[in-house]
């Protein structure tokens, strides 16, 4: 995530309304100067605070929060060929929805193991009728893969075995998110 720039634009607003208090002597509607000077302070002073305080809560988010949980173990030879091809790492997308049986899948990613097996199958929407889900082996939707994937995926290893597991569960503002691990075999 981004840190908040708050900080950084309440440090000026502080510095302009300070700044502002030098031309009081020099000014005939003192008054309305130091009206703005105030306003400037106030409102620099509060974009700071909630700029701090947002930059703490991102950092506590990507550090704290996630589970530093070990990475999936290396795949054990389940499609019958010891040669990987390729792997990678991706995030599972729509881990907040509901599913159309009502069962949000947070209550499922909440129940997942690092190591799970996963597995894609066409997941279609009237909105986004390509879309390929991301389901556990129990045939629980958590989310689907992002287009990015799925097009390397289908341009470069549409005949090959792959297999998929939950590398890593994070937590964060949102709810959980699911990182898999993507093996593709020769």
């Amino acid at each position: 995530m981004k840190k908040s720039k708050k900080p950084i634009v309440g440090g000026i607003l502080l510095g302009v309304g300070v700044l502002g208090f030098a031309g009081v002597a020099t000014t005939e509607n003192k008054g309305a100067l130091i009206a703005v000077c105030v306003g400037f302070i106030i409102a620099g002073a509060i974009l700071l605070y909630l700029g701090i305080k947002a930059n703490k809560r991102i950092a506590n988010s990507t550090t704290s929060t996630t589970e530093n949980t070990p990475a999936a173990p290396a795949p054990t030879n389940k499609n019958n060929s010891s040669k990987i091809l390729d792997e990678w790492d991706c995030s599972v997308w729509g881990t907040t929805y509901t599913n159309e049986n009502g069962i949000n899948r947070q209550a499922i990613i909440s129940k997942l193991k690092v190591g799970a097996d996963l597995f894609f199958k066409p997941a279609p929407t009237e909105e986004y009728p390509d879309t390929i889900g991301v389901f556990t082996k129990k045939g629980e939707q958590v989310g689907f893969i992002g287009y990015k994937d799925l097009n390397k995926m289908r341009g470069l290893y549409a005949d090959k075995k792959a297999s998929v597991t939950v590398k890593y569960i994070e937590k964060s503002e949102r709810g959980l998110g699911i990182t898999m691990h993507i093996v593709i075999y020769k």
